[in-house]
């Protein structure tokens, strides 16, 4: 799968946030056929985003974010 928006403006140092895995693996091969490796910007599905923020924000935290197991048990019982 590619995608095919105007990347032009994509910066090796920005963040792109997508929807899932798969869109994330289909931007980076798109990018990595039209520019190269190089120019590789970070490319994460919207739950890693949300994982990754999390754990730089709180490292050493009491606080953690819910699996989406345990998510799913939590609203199964409201």
């Amino acid at each position: 799968m590619r995608v095919k928006p105007d990347l032009s403006n994509i910066q090796a140092d920005d963040t792109i946030i997508v929807a899932n895995n798969r869109q994330a693996l289909a931007f980076k091969r798109t990018i990595i056929e039209q520019f190269g490796a190089s120019k590789m910007p970070k490319i994460h599905s919207y739950s890693a985003f949300l994982k990754k923020t999390w754990s730089q924000l709180n490292p050493q935290e009491s606080l953690r974010l819910l699996s989406d197991y345990e998510l799913r048990i939590l609203f199964s019982e409201f």
